[in-house]
This record gives C-alpha cells, structure tokens and sequence, in this order.
C-alpha cells in the first residue's frame, strides 16, 4: 500500500481500506486537539498509530477518555 499526502477524506479512505485488511484496535476518531487518528498492530507486535486532519464537517465520532492498560 502507498501512502501519500492527501486532503482529509483521504485518511478515511484509507482507515477502510486498512479496515479491510486488518483490524483497527482504535478509531477512526477525532481527538480533542482537532486531528482524526486510528491505530492497528503490525504483523510484529507494534501499535501504529496513523493521524492527520480532516474537515470537520467529515462524520467522525469524537475520541472517549479511557485508561491505558498495560499489556
């Protein structure tokens, strides 16, 4: 998969299709200081998180506070 600049859209368009492949441990969903982010785990354990800004008017559900866990 190529990952390219794109307008905001374009990061929705590629949380699905990674959505596709894989599953999203989080998101797509828009943080408290403006940017959407979701995150997957790789095939070697890591958690990648991938961000950007979107237009607001996009339908992204806005992130809920949780306690991190260790694993």
């Amino acid at each position: 998969m190529r990952l390219e600049r794109a307008d905001g859209d374009g990061l929705l368009d590629l949380a699905e299709s990674v959505r596709r492949t894989t599953t999203l441990v989080r998101g797509p969903e828009r943080m408290f200081y403006g940017l959407v982010e979701f995150e997957v785990i790789d095939l070697d354990g890591y958690r990648i998180c991938v961000g950007g800004s979107v237009p607001a008017s996009a339908d992204v559900p806005a992130a809920r506070e949780r306690e991190e866990t260790a694993p």
